[in-house]
């Protein structure tokens, strides 16, 4: 469990050293709202806490999602479009802060 912990950690390390914005999905790049995308990232960082008593319970993330998804479809509703841009590149940093 500790190998694959480490594992994940390293793997983690990797997909976070370049901006978050750039694992986007292809297929869905451009279909998200800023202020989901908002919720998203808060979200990601919490759960990347090293440290468990600081990383959101499953309950927690649960209505987060629901959240986003709220605020994505207020988005959708007022902008007919549905094509958006994310402005920002986030780097999350693994480790104490």
């Amino acid at each position: 469990l500790t190998c694959g912990r480490s594992y994940l950690i390293s793997e983690g390390v990797l997909i976070l050293e370049k901006p978050v914005e750039e694992n986007i999905d292809p297929n869905i790049r451009g279909t998200i709202a800023p202020e989901c995308w908002q919720v998203f990232i808060n979200i990601t960082v919490r759960c990347l806490k090293l440290e468990p008593d600081e990383r959101p319970t499953i309950g927690e993330v649960e209505v987060e999602l629901e959240h986003a998804l709220s605020l994505q479809e207020k988005a959708d509703f007022r902008h007919t479009d549905g094509h958006y841009t994310l402005l920002s590149k986030t780097i999350i940093k693994l480790g104490p802060e």
